[in-house]
């Protein structure tokens, strides 16, 4: 089932509002027809993510920014532009660092990701799994992290609106309430928190 424009429109006014750094970086969406060249390559049909594609182009990775500037507003990253996600798979399919049906939505381009559950068939279809070396979730294992796009949408508009998520758009930092994110969190994705072996 594809995303419902209001989870869209919430992303869109949570980032607008609270995040406008982030909100500015974001890319206009390319035409369908290219979104769909990219996803025929990597053999995903995903309506959930077409929708998030239709909506915006991700955001470029500008590299080495001044200052203390982050890419940041899910607490580990940002949805990055498709030509960024494009040779992250190419990279990706030679490495084999995750499952081929993981798709890398969120990413901080330092090497930290959400990655998406596309295969339909599983049970964990559409959750989304942390893979964050720059805090030690590594290994041989991945922890689902958000039910769903829709429930990680609805985790970001929450840590905004009550403050566990503040972006200081001086300092061009996120700064987390660690405790108050968890709680969040966990109460808008009760079924995560599982691990999924990538081996």
């Amino acid at each position: 089932m594809a995303i419902a424009q209001q989870y869209i429109q919430l992303l869109n006014t949570c980032l607008a509002t609270y995040c406008q750094p982030m909100y500015q970086r974001l890319q206009p969406p390319l035409e369908k027809s290219a979104i769909e060249a990219y996803f025929n390559e990597w053999e995903i049909e995903d309506e959930n993510l077409m929708d998030i594609f239709l909506w915006k182009n991700g955001i470029e990775n500008e590299g080495v920014l001044p200052g203390t500037f982050s890419y940041d507003f899910t607490g580990f990253g940002v949805i990055p532009e498709l030509k960024y996600i494009d040779n992250l798979m190419k990279m990706e399919k030679e490495s084999s660092s995750w499952p081929s049906s993981l798709f890398p939505l969120v990413a901080s381009f330092g090497g930290d990701f959400f990655l998406y559950e596309t295969n339909k068939r599983s049970s964990q279809y559409g959750m989304l799994f942390l893979r964050c070396p720059t805090r030690g979730f590594v290994d041989d294992m991945l922890s689902s992290y958000y039910d769903s796009i829709q429930q990680m949408i609805v985790t970001i508009n929450e840590c905004f609106e009550t403050g566990a998520f503040i972006y200081n758009s001086n300092e061009f930092e996120l700064s987390e309430k660690f405790e108050l994110v968890s709680v969040i969190r966990k109460k808008n994705n009760p079924h995560s928190g599982n691990w999924l072996n990538i081996l």
